[in-house]
């Protein structure tokens, strides 16, 4: 939040950490320092978190990675609607670059994880964003690094990979 603050504040052109009148870090460098942090959430360390593989249309992204009013909308195909946190770094990371390119709707590959309750699926999280519109971005996240970000969890049955892809 400090560097974001820093960011948005125009009349800030530089920052630094020392006594001396030097400013190191330029105004628009505060942009590569923010990293989103999801919720803290007493109630999440106790979840049933499911994980599965799922090819998803997204109809309403928030293209805002740092916007914690608003959540992307997707469906899935044949399916109905539902929205998400999309928590992927490295994914926002080629957004910034300008390196994906995006229209309504987008068609994604991604790892999802959910609680469910009963028939409905809640605290939707997209951990890895593997496809973008047929492009390929990178790999899912292996059993340690899921359980780093989520605790205890499950992989569903209802799992949608290809012969090639790779679930660990």
């Amino acid at each position: 939040s400090f560097y974001e603050a820093c960011y948005n504040n125009k009349s800030i052109q530089g920052i630094g950490f020392t006594s001396e009148d030097e400013f190191p870090i330029q105004r628009n460098d505060c942009l590569h320092q923010i990293v989103l942090l999801p919720p803290k959430n007493e109630d999440d360390e106790d979840e049933n978190w499911t994980v599965e593989i799922v090819d998803i249309i997204a109809t309403s992204p928030n293209w805002d990675q740092f916007d914690g009013q608003r959540l992307w909308k997707a469906k899935y195909p044949k399916g109905r609607s539902w929205v998400f946190n999309l928590e992927d770094e490295f994914f926002w990371d080629l957004i910034q670059q300008k390196k994906i390119e995006a229209g309504v709707p987008d068609f994604m590959k991604v790892q999802l994880a959910f609680v469910e309750e009963g028939s409905r699926r809640r605290k939707n999280r997209v951990l890895r964003v593997f496809e973008f519109n047929g492009v390929k971005i990178s790999l899912p996240l292996n059993q340690q690094e899921l359980a780093d970000k989520l605790g205890a969890f499950k992989k569903s049955e209802n799992v949608q990979v290809g012969m090639f892809d790779e679930l660990t």
